[in-house]
Formats: C-alpha cells, sequence, structure tokens
C-alpha cells in the first residue's frame, strides 16, 4: 500500500467512527434491540393483502385480501378476485364477508373520485351485509383518512387505522372492481 492510500484508509476511518458516534446518539440502545413488529393483516400468505390495518386504540385489524389482479384473465368480465373481508383480533376474526364465499365479486365495489379537483381523492371499496354499508378507503387532500366506514341507517362511525398501513395493492383493486350501481 502507497502512503497515500494508508493516509486515506484512516481519514475514512475517522469518517466511519464519526458517523457511529452520531447514529448510536441518535438511537437509544433500547430501540435498536427492540424487533419490528410484521404488519398486522388476516390474509394468508397465499393471498393477496389489498388493504390490512389495525384499528386505532384497538387491537383489531381490518384485512381485504383476495387472488392477486394480475393473474387474472384478461377477458374476465367480473372477475372473482376470492375477495373477502375480515375483521377483528388476530387470529379471532369476529366479521368475514362475504361469509359464504359465493361469487364475491359481485358483492364488492369500487370507487375512485376526485371530488374537488386535483388536491383531493377517494379510493374505496364498498360492500353492504345485512342493514350495513362499508367503505374501505384511502382519502388524501385536507381531511386525510384511512380506514373503514360503517354506515346503519343515520349512524354513520369511521375506524381510522393507526399509522401504519398496507395499501399497496389497494388502489389496482379499487380500478379493477365494477364501479357501485
Amino acid at each position: 500500500m502507497t502512503v497515500n492510500t494508508i493516509q486515506y484508509l484512516c481519514r475514512m476511518k475517522g469518517v466511519l467512527a464519526m458517523a457511529t458516534l452520531l447514529v448510536s446518539m441518535a438511537c437509544k440502545s433500547e430501540d435498536l434491540a427492540k424487533p419490528v413488529a410484521p404488519l398486522a393483516t388476516h390474509c394468508m400468505p397465499t393471498e393477496t393483502n389489498y388493504f390490512s390495518c389495525r384499528i386505532q386504540g384497538t387491537q383489531k385489524v381490518a384485512s381485504l385480501c383476495g387472488r392477486p389482479v394480475n393473474e387474472l384473465p384478461a377477458d374476465e368480465v367480473a372477475p372473482d378476485l376470492g375477495l373477502e373481508y375480515r375483521f377483528g383480533r388476530i387470529a379471532q376474526v369476529e366479521f368475514r364477508f362475504p361469509s359464504d364465499r359465493t361469487r364475491p365479486a359481485q358483492k364488492f365495489f369500487g370507487e375512485h373520485l376526485q371530488p374537488y379537483g386535483e388536491g383531493v381523492s377517494i379510493d374505496s371499496v364498498l360492500f353492504e351485509s345485512g342493514d350495513a354499508s362499508y367503505a374501505v378507503l384511502v382519502r388524501e387532500g385536507r381531511s386525510k383518512f384511512i380506514g373503514v366506514s360503517v354506515a346503519i341507517g343515520k349512524k354513520y362511525r369511521e375506524l381510522p387505522c393507526d399509522t401504519s398501513a398496507n395499501v399497496s395493492s389497494f388502489f389496482s383493486l379499487v380500478l379493477t372492481l365494477p364501479p357501485p350501481k
């Protein structure tokens, strides 16, 4: 090794030492030791996780699971995604829709709205069960919201997600489903 190479390596060692010191000062040791929790979902590994999140202030999880959109035949008019909404604690699903697993594609609708132009968008997957109307939705803009809304008669309730939500495949699902009637 040349003298220049040794001097360069010594300088780099100093830069690396400084970076390590800064990182260790910024992070508490107990934070580094904590394992990162996987995102909670009711979806099976063989299913596409279209939407999953823990509902704020609870241990309950809302998930929308099904077949991958990209595996559907291109000429399929009413795609059967095997779509299912699941709600409850992990490993303790309290509500499942559709409960009969028959023709689920005809029970879900997708809607993409931009009611105020480019600044606000609302993407939702809609379904009805009994007297209740559900919307799994992502609203961007002034009144940002990610979660589930439930309407029964004149009563309306929004169940917001906590800070972590998996919506990466949600938007393609919204555009694949038929619009509401």
